[in-house]
């Protein structure tokens, strides 16, 4: 998933419930989003993408929370790209593989 393109974060699916887990989900992706912060799944775990600019409490403070909502960040992922290609593969994000359209 790329985030730095993404506006609709807080939105859910349509027919799902928001929950306040989901809500504190999207808000993560959205904050992570301004700063630069990649944040990709496997469907299991997580890797977040830092820039070295990003001050070390507030990379804590993304570690910390991306742990404590895990399951619910790799669900809003996940929502964000059912149904097409999904860019958010650990394996994708630590190799080059081609993308989507032949960009590398």
């Amino acid at each position: 998933m790329s985030l730095h393109d993404r506006r609709d974060l807080t939105q859910a699916p349509r027919g799902a419930a928001l929950d306040e887990a989901y809500c504190e989900a999207a808000f993560i992706l959205r904050e992570a989003q301004a700063l630069g912060i990649r944040v990709r799944t496997d469907g299991s775990e997580l890797l977040a993408l830092m820039p070295v600019q990003v001050p070390r409490e507030t990379r804590l403070w993304f570690e910390t929370k991306l742990y404590e909502y895990k399951a619910k960040v790799i669900e809003v992922i996940q929502r964000d790209n059912a149904g097409g290609y999904r860019e958010v593969d650990v394996a994708m994000a630590l190799h080059t593989a081609p993308r989507k359209g032949g960009n590398a």
